[in-house]
């Protein structure tokens, strides 16, 4: 809120404002709704936008940083499993490949 000298996050908990169907897009233009819907759940999951306020919260000693370090190699190295069995259901066939949606 405006002139409140503080910030809010809102999260609604029902989407009511409409939505894309991704199946009927171009590449370029699913790849741009895919860009934009990776940005909004990355902001929804930070919470926060500002560097300064999360270092503040976490103090002046390594435990706060040392963690994020740790979980960001745990997130990155399950992300590397995910593809991985991802692509793996490619080759099998368990997946189907879908050309030109």
């Amino acid at each position: 809120m405006r002139g409140t000298g503080r910030h809010y996050y809102a999260r609604q908990l029902r989407d009511m404002k409409g939505s894309l169907n991704p199946s009927g897009m171009d590449i370029p233009s699913l790849a741009s709704y895919a860009q934009v819907c990776g940005a909004c759940l990355g902001r929804a999951h930070a919470r926060s936008g500002s560097p300064a306020q999360l270092f503040g919260y976490g103090g002046t000693g390594s435990t706060f940083p040392d963690a994020i370090e740790h979980f960001a190699l745990r997130y990155a190295d399950q992300n590397d499993r995910d593809y991985a069995a991802f692509m793996q259901a490619l080759d099998d066939g368990r997946l189907p490949v879908i050309y030109g949606i």
